[in-house]
């Protein structure tokens, strides 16, 4: 019970702080966009981003995420190999709660791993955008200084589309094989 609850708050604290990100970067773009206000306002406040980002990257991140990702994969592949072979083999009041924590930490990859994508995607967007328009020399020299923020996950890089296509992959790859296995 203890371990649901903190779970579950795991969850809605990585949803607040992955969402504030997100909306935060949004509306530096917007309003750079609509007000055409000087490239350095949105640089300093993107830069408050960055130290915000690497705090909560140290102090969070990465003590969370990679126990997060080991032990949310395995037992998704786990849980769904049992749902797939133990039908029929064990007691129903055991097999029922395979398909119950499978659908449970699905809900971290449908809602986690997308929204920690988007942090990254919007952070290469902003740059983008800001790319072109930096003409004066110290609007350069801000620029160049400037770095993509996203979730890291220790030593195993920052969440991208391609980091979160290959954790799908390996749970789709690691469930074929243990049925084909066993």
């Amino acid at each position: 019970m203890e371990l649901c609850k903190a779970v579950s708050g795991i969850l809605v604290f990585a949803l607040i702080l992955l969402q504030g990100s997100t909306q935060g970067m949004t509306r530096i773009m917007e309003i750079m966009e609509k007000h055409e206000t000087r490239n350095v306002e949105g640089i300093w406040v993107y830069k408050e981003f960055q130290i915000w980002n690497r705090f909560y990257n140290l102090h969070l991140c990465y003590l969370v995420v990679p126990p997060l990702v080991f032990f949310g994969m395995s037992i998704l592949t786990l849980t769904n190999y049992g749902t797939i072979r133990l039908f029929g083999k064990v007691p129903i009041f055991v097999y029922l709660a395979f398909p119950v924590i499978s659908v449970i930490a699905s809900t971290f990859i449908v809602t986690v791993l997308p929204q920690a994508t988007e942090v990254n995607e919007v952070s290469l967007r902003y740059l983008g955008c800001l790319e072109g328009t930096c003409f004066k020399k110290y609007e350069r020299r801000l620029f160049r200084s400037l770095k993509p923020i996203g979730i890291r996950c220790a030593s195993f890089g920052t969440v991208t589309t391609d980091w979160m296509v290959t954790i799908i992959q390996n749970i789709v790859d690691y469930k074929i094989n243990l049925l084909l296995t066993f």
